[in-house]
């Protein structure tokens, strides 16, 4: 995961333009992983708006990649990856993401 942050020490702050709210959700990641390789992967939100969220992977995910984020439902989302960073010794990542398409009411 090498082109993810260590630290939050030299990050902007920027003002996010929806609230996230601490939400856990299972959903099922798919794409391609940071050496290309096709994966699927159930993840769970950290937290979540109607403009994006966080969550936590294994695999090594590129910023910038467009995944796709299905509910249990069978409901897809594209969504495209805006940052990561490590979070553990267990080289685990921790990802943001923005929907591509606004959700409709």
């Amino acid at each position: 995961m090498n082109n993810l942050a260590p630290d939050d020490s030299q990050k902007p702050v920027h003002d996010r333009q929806c609230t996230r709210h601490k939400v856990e959700l299972h959903f099922r990641l798919g794409g391609k992983d940071e050496r290309g390789d096709f994966f699927e992967e159930e993840v769970v939100t950290r937290d979540l708006s109607e403009c994006g969220g966080s969550f936590t992977s294994k695999r090594p995910i590129s910023i910038g990649s467009t995944l796709s984020l299905a509910d249990r439902t069978g409901f897809i989302s594209m969504i495209n990856i805006t940052w990561g960073k490590v979070v553990d010794h267990l080289n685990t990542g921790m990802y943001g993401f923005r929907f591509l398409f606004p959700l409709e009411d």
